[in-house]
Protein backbone atom coordinates (compact mmCIF):
# COMPACT_ATOMS: atom_id res chain seq x y z
CA UNK A 1 0.00 0.00 0.00
CA UNK A 2 2.84 2.36 0.68
CA UNK A 3 3.84 2.34 -3.03
CA UNK A 4 0.31 3.22 -4.08
CA UNK A 5 0.13 6.01 -1.50
CA UNK A 6 3.41 7.49 -2.85
CA UNK A 7 2.11 7.35 -6.41
CA UNK A 8 -1.10 9.13 -5.47
CA UNK A 9 0.93 11.87 -3.79
CA UNK A 10 3.19 12.37 -6.83
CA UNK A 11 0.47 12.69 -9.44
CA UNK A 12 -1.10 15.94 -8.17
CA UNK A 13 2.33 17.53 -7.87
CA UNK A 14 3.16 16.53 -11.43
CA UNK A 15 -0.14 17.98 -12.56
CA UNK A 16 0.63 21.25 -10.79
CA UNK A 17 4.08 21.40 -12.38
CA UNK A 18 2.66 20.96 -15.88
CA UNK A 19 -0.03 23.53 -15.17
CA UNK A 20 2.57 26.00 -13.93
CA UNK A 21 4.71 25.39 -17.04
CA UNK A 22 1.77 26.01 -19.37
CA UNK A 23 0.91 29.24 -17.50
CA UNK A 24 4.49 30.48 -17.86
CA UNK A 25 4.40 29.73 -21.59
CA UNK A 26 1.14 31.58 -22.10
CA UNK A 27 2.41 34.55 -20.09
CA UNK A 28 5.57 34.84 -22.17
CA UNK A 29 3.51 34.54 -25.34
CA UNK A 30 1.24 37.41 -24.29
CA UNK A 31 4.13 39.57 -23.08
CA UNK A 32 5.79 39.50 -26.48
CA UNK A 33 6.63 43.02 -27.65
CA UNK A 34 6.91 42.21 -31.34
CA UNK A 35 4.70 44.26 -33.65
CA UNK A 36 2.39 42.19 -35.79
CA UNK A 37 2.09 43.31 -39.38
CA UNK A 38 -0.93 42.54 -41.49
CA UNK A 39 -0.26 40.17 -44.39
CA UNK A 40 -2.69 41.95 -46.66
CA UNK A 41 -4.56 45.28 -46.74
CA UNK A 42 -8.02 45.34 -45.16
CA UNK A 43 -11.02 44.38 -47.29
CA UNK A 44 -12.64 47.18 -49.28
CA UNK A 45 -16.33 47.42 -48.43
CA UNK A 46 -18.44 49.05 -51.13
CA UNK A 47 -20.89 51.89 -50.47
CA UNK A 48 -23.87 49.53 -50.29
CA UNK A 49 -22.29 47.77 -47.29
CA UNK A 50 -22.44 44.31 -48.90
CA UNK A 51 -19.36 42.25 -48.06
CA UNK A 52 -18.00 40.79 -51.28
CA UNK A 53 -15.15 38.31 -51.83
CA UNK A 54 -11.72 39.75 -51.06
CA UNK A 55 -10.07 41.51 -54.00
CA UNK A 56 -6.47 42.55 -53.48
CA UNK A 57 -6.71 45.23 -56.17
CA UNK A 58 -9.59 47.02 -54.41
CA UNK A 59 -7.94 46.68 -50.99
CA UNK A 60 -4.67 48.18 -52.26
CA UNK A 61 -6.52 50.99 -54.05
CA UNK A 62 -8.45 51.96 -50.93
CA UNK A 63 -5.29 51.83 -48.82
CA UNK A 64 -3.44 54.06 -51.31
CA UNK A 65 -6.33 56.54 -51.36
CA UNK A 66 -6.23 56.80 -47.58
CA UNK A 67 -2.45 57.36 -47.58
CA UNK A 68 -2.26 60.13 -50.22
CA UNK A 69 -0.84 63.24 -48.56
CA UNK A 70 -1.29 61.74 -45.07
CA UNK A 71 -5.01 61.07 -45.42
CA UNK A 72 -6.10 64.28 -47.15
CA UNK A 73 -8.18 62.27 -49.63
CA UNK A 74 -9.45 59.61 -47.20
CA UNK A 75 -12.98 61.05 -47.29
CA UNK A 76 -13.34 60.26 -51.00
CA UNK A 77 -15.11 57.06 -52.08
CA UNK A 78 -12.71 54.73 -53.93
CA UNK A 79 -13.84 53.32 -57.27
CA UNK A 80 -10.81 52.02 -59.22
CA UNK A 81 -7.16 52.67 -60.10
CA UNK A 82 -4.51 51.75 -62.65
CA UNK A 83 -0.74 51.73 -62.15
CA UNK A 84 0.96 53.73 -64.88
CA UNK A 85 4.63 53.09 -64.03
CA UNK A 86 6.83 52.45 -60.98
CA UNK A 87 5.96 55.76 -59.32
CA UNK A 88 2.65 56.96 -60.81
CA UNK A 89 -0.94 55.79 -60.72
CA UNK A 90 -4.27 57.03 -61.98
CA UNK A 91 -7.10 56.84 -59.46
CA UNK A 92 -10.86 57.09 -59.95
CA UNK A 93 -13.19 57.94 -57.09
CA UNK A 94 -16.96 58.40 -57.05
CA UNK A 95 -16.47 62.16 -57.44
CA UNK A 96 -13.48 62.53 -59.78
CA UNK A 97 -10.00 61.46 -60.87
CA UNK A 98 -6.49 61.88 -59.37
CA UNK A 99 -2.98 61.51 -60.70
CA UNK A 100 -0.87 60.20 -57.81
CA UNK A 101 2.94 60.16 -57.64
CA UNK A 102 5.14 58.33 -55.15
CA UNK A 103 8.08 60.42 -53.94
CA UNK A 104 11.61 59.25 -53.29
CA UNK A 105 10.86 58.52 -49.62
CA UNK A 106 7.61 56.64 -50.36
CA UNK A 107 5.22 59.51 -49.67
CA UNK A 108 2.18 59.72 -51.95
CA UNK A 109 1.18 63.07 -53.43
CA UNK A 110 -1.63 64.13 -55.72
CA UNK A 111 -0.17 65.94 -58.75
CA UNK A 112 -3.57 66.97 -60.10
CA UNK A 113 -7.23 66.16 -59.75
CA UNK A 114 -10.49 66.87 -61.55
CA UNK A 115 -14.02 66.36 -60.35
CA UNK A 116 -16.47 64.89 -62.84
CA UNK A 117 -18.35 68.23 -62.86
CA UNK A 118 -15.22 69.88 -64.31
CA UNK A 119 -15.18 67.59 -67.36
CA UNK A 120 -16.24 69.43 -70.54
CA UNK A 121 -16.27 66.26 -72.69
CA UNK A 122 -16.30 62.54 -72.10
CA UNK A 123 -12.71 61.25 -71.76
CA UNK A 124 -11.36 59.51 -74.87
CA UNK A 125 -8.31 57.56 -76.00
CA UNK A 126 -5.80 59.19 -78.38
CA UNK A 127 -2.99 57.37 -80.22
CA UNK A 128 -3.89 54.01 -78.71
CA UNK A 129 -2.61 54.34 -75.15
CA UNK A 130 -3.14 58.01 -74.24
CA UNK A 131 -6.24 58.99 -72.26
CA UNK A 132 -7.34 62.58 -72.83
CA UNK A 133 -9.38 64.33 -70.15
CA UNK A 134 -10.81 67.70 -71.16
CA UNK A 135 -11.96 69.91 -68.33
CA UNK A 136 -12.96 73.48 -67.53
CA UNK A 137 -10.32 76.17 -67.87
CA UNK A 138 -8.02 76.58 -64.86
CA UNK A 139 -5.48 79.27 -64.12
CA UNK A 140 -2.36 77.29 -63.32
CA UNK A 141 0.08 79.85 -61.90
CA UNK A 142 0.87 83.50 -61.24
CA UNK A 143 1.72 83.97 -64.91
CA UNK A 144 -1.84 82.93 -65.81
CA UNK A 145 -0.93 79.86 -67.83
CA UNK A 146 -4.20 78.12 -68.58
CA UNK A 147 -4.86 74.43 -68.77
CA UNK A 148 -7.86 72.70 -70.29
CA UNK A 149 -7.32 69.13 -69.13
CA UNK A 150 -4.69 66.42 -69.08
CA UNK A 151 -3.33 63.53 -71.12
CA UNK A 152 -2.35 60.36 -69.26
CA UNK A 153 0.08 57.95 -70.97
CA UNK A 154 -0.63 54.34 -70.03
CA UNK A 155 1.65 51.33 -70.61
CA UNK A 156 -0.62 49.78 -73.20
CA UNK A 157 -3.73 50.37 -75.26
CA UNK A 158 -5.57 47.76 -73.16
CA UNK A 159 -4.83 49.72 -69.96
CA UNK A 160 -6.15 52.96 -71.48
CA UNK A 161 -9.31 51.25 -72.70
CA UNK A 162 -9.85 49.55 -69.34
CA UNK A 163 -9.70 52.91 -67.52
CA UNK A 164 -11.92 54.53 -70.16
CA UNK A 165 -14.47 51.78 -69.55
CA UNK A 166 -14.39 52.52 -65.81
CA UNK A 167 -14.92 56.24 -66.45
CA UNK A 168 -18.05 55.71 -68.58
Amino acid sequence: WSGLAMELRRRPSRRLESTARSRRCSMTATESSEDVESLRPPRFIHEDGVIRPYRLREAIGMQVLQNIENGRFAKYKYFSHKIINDSDLFMITKSGVFFVTQGTFGQLTCDWQYSFEEFTKEPFVVDGRRLRIEAKERVKSVFHAKEYGKIVNFKSEADAKWILGKLQ
